[in-house]
């Protein structure tokens, strides 16, 4: 059994703190819908900022990205467009890479918020018991 988290320690939290940093940052962002109605394996948030800016942040808490979610998030990186990773080791950085953030940005491959690149999927195998 798996020990209770505390308030500080689940995705929900991160989802909250990015929410927050996106607003005092400027961008403009929205949650696509996670129900039988929407697409499995888009991001957490989609965000636009003018002049040309589109980001797909994906949010994890201790956790991997899913062979769906690392398709998304490749296909959006491989557009020419942003796509991080934000969990609890870098969601302090967040903040001031959103803000000097722009269209002729560099982010090196190094970066924390890339760590979904070097993630591989397909090992993440979820057995349900029946």
């Amino acid at each position: 059994m798996r020990k209770p988290k505390g308030k500080e320690e689940t995705e929900w939290w991160i989802k909250k703190q990015v929410s927050g940093i996106l607003d005092a940052t400027g961008w403009t962002h929205w949650m696509p819908s996670a129900n039988a109605f929407g697409r499995n394996g888009i991001s957490d948030f989609l965000c636009v900022k003018k002049p040309r800016l589109f980001l797909a942040i994906e949010t994890k808490y201790d956790d991997m990205v899913t062979a769906q979610q690392f398709k998304f998030l490749a296909d959006v990186h491989n557009a020419g467009h942003f796509a991080f990773l934000v969990d609890e080791t870098n969601i302090g950085d967040l903040r001031g890479l959103l803000s000097r953030l722009s269209v002729d940005s560099y982010i090196p491959e190094t970066s924390t918020f890339l760590r979904w690149k070097t993630q591989n999927p397909v090992v993440d195998i979820r057995i349900s018991k029946p």
